[in-house]
């Protein structure tokens, strides 16, 4: 839930510029959020939809693996 909530808010104020991407662990899509400023702006709005639906969510660690 805490995730979801910062996210929203992240995206609501700086979406444009990808910051709840670099948030989320999303850092391929987050650098392209950041040139295209958010996508005019549309790739912006679909993801606050996306974070409110549940959809985007923070991408999980991989665990190091073990020799």
């Amino acid at each position: 839930m805490k995730d979801k909530l910062v996210s929203f808010f992240l995206c609501l104020f700086f979406g444009t510029l990808g910051i709840h991407r670099f948030y989320l662990r999303k850092k391929k899509t987050a650098f392209l959020m950041l040139i295209t400023l958010g996508g005019c702006g549309l790739w912006y709005l679909a993801d606050l939809v996306a974070i409110l639906r549940g959809r985007l969510q923070r991408k999980e660690k991989k665990a190091p693996s073990s020799v």
